[in-house]
């Protein structure tokens, strides 16, 4: 559906805003709105979308307001993009001056919603006209045929296979010159099936192989068909190509009933079994697009991959990026993925702000962060308390530190007294001890007690 289309197609129970002149009223529905605005940038949100399809590769347009809006007087157009970014000129879009917005060349990443606005001022009050568009890049399918036929043998060696194969496939790419068409990816098998015999019910043995290929609308000269202005009529050609091509395939092997080749000596001969052809053709979409029987429009077409979707060159539908990787763009051929050790809660993703950490990992580095921040509480604590201790009692550290100081002065002296004292010498001095009077005895008694009690406290 065109954009002019879809306008067309509008219903018309639209009821204008208070104060619009009646003669302008538009045939439009529910996506277009039209209210006073308290400045001309504002402008209440629009939910409703009109759905347009762009062919890749064309050149498009989308309407802004309808022609019964062109009688006011001098009206501003304004176009915003799925961001509410305002559109300007640039090398993929342009803004002509009765307000079409005009894609030069539709890509992949043309698909989004796009916003009109069209203002203007009536009765010194400001209207906004809304027109939101969804749309939507496709393309037709590509078309290729599988086909698939049996041959009888009177052999399974797979030398001969391989031979007749080459001959085969030679026969076929000469015949579809003309179409343009090609044959690859060939392949065989050969089996051994019993089968009685008609007079004496023997079991005799046969060989049955199969021979599968499939016919590309892509040979040479195939582009001779299409020009990069006319994409539809080529894909038109192309099909009708594969089916000529197909028609050619079945009469050349309806043929070989008697026998695959001229040379009847080689063996294995082989003959084509009638009614055993089988032709299915395939759809093919380009990677960033795929099928959705249920949403699109259009059924068999491929459409361009929403955000948070996908499809390679394997694939003809859109799948979800996977956990751990997201996709912010239409039209991707792959998702992108999160930073080491990330990972998205779900899949489908479409921003790098889904990637977050794993529970396990966050809960790891909550334990981690949380011993760490409970020894540093616990040593600024410590660290509290002594700095405490210091400045708040300096005086009981200066007279520890003064004690200590006369004690070691004193261990000191000792020890130069011991060290100077001659044993021998004071051992000869040794006399029987006098009678001495209370007084003289208390005096020497004390002296003794004293220097045995020195010597033998500091001695080593």
């Amino acid at each position: 559906m065109s954009a002019a289309d879809a306008q067309s197609a509008m219903s018309s129970d639209w009821e204008p805003a208070s104060g619009f002149p009646p003669a302008a009223v538009p045939p439009s529905g529910s996506q277009f709105r039209i209210v006073p605005m308290a400045s001309p940038f504002d402008f209440p949100k629009q939910t409703n979308e009109v759905p347009v399809y762009f062919h890749l590769h064309s050149k498009e347009s989308l309407p802004c307001g309808v022609s019964a809006l062109e009688m006011t007087a001098e009206p501003e157009y304004l176009w915003l993009d799925q961001n509410d970014h305002q559109i300007t000129g640039s090398t993929e879009m342009s803004v002509t001056s009765d307000g079409d917005l005009i894609f030069k060349t539709v890509t992949p990443r043309t698909a989004g919603v796009y916003t009109c606005v069209l203002k203007y001022t009536n009765a010194d009050l400001n209207y906004a006209f809304h027109t939101k568009y969804m749309v939507y890049v496709y393309h037709p399918p590509y078309q290729t045929m599988y086909i698939h036929a049996k041959y009888r043998a009177n052999a399974c060696s797979s030398k001969d296979i391989v031979k007749r194969e080459q001959w085969i496939r030679y026969e076929l790419n000469s015949l579809l010159v003309s179409t343009n068409c090609i044959v690859q990816n060939p392949t065989w098998e050969c089996y051994e099936i019993g089968k009685p015999e008609a007079v004496d019910w023997k079991l005799t043995v046969e060989y049955v192989a199969h021979f599968s290929f499939m016919v590309y609308p892509y040979g040479d000269g195939w582009n001779k068909y299409c020009t990069s202005d006319d994409s539809i009529s080529c894909q038109t050609k192309t099909n009708t190509r594969l089916q000529k091509a197909y028609s050619l395939i079945q009469v050349f092997l309806k043929k070989q009933t008697n026998g695959a080749f001229s040379d009847q000596s080689l063996a294995p001969l082989l003959f084509y079994m009638k009614g055993s052809m089988q032709a299915l053709r395939i759809s093919h979409c380009k990677p960033g697009f795929g099928k959705n029987y249920t949403r699109y429009m259009c059924d068999q077409c491929c459409v361009v991959c929403d955000p948070g979707k996908f499809t390679s060159t394997a694939n003809t539908f859109c799948h979800s990026c996977l956990i751990g990787s997201y996709n912010p763009h239409y039209g991707a051929a792959i998702c992108i993925d999160c930073p080491q050790d990330y990972v998205t809660l779900k899949r489908g993703s479409t921003s790098p702000k889904d990637c977050v950490l794993p529970q396990s990992l966050r809960r790891l580095i909550g334990i981690t962060v949380g011993a760490t921040l409970g020894g540093v509480l616990l040593f600024a604590i410590l660290f509290a308390i002594i700095v405490k201790c210091c400045c708040t009692e300096p005086h009981d550290i200066m007279a520890l530190a003064c004690m200590e100081k006369k004690m070691q002065k004193k261990i000191q002296a000792l020890h130069e007294f011991i060290r100077n004292v001659d044993l021998v010498k004071a051992k000869r001095r040794l006399k029987p001890c006098p009678i001495l009077t209370k007084q003289e005895e208390s005096t020497e008694y004390d002296s003794e007690e004293t220097s045995i009690s020195y010597e033998s406290d500091h001695s080593y």
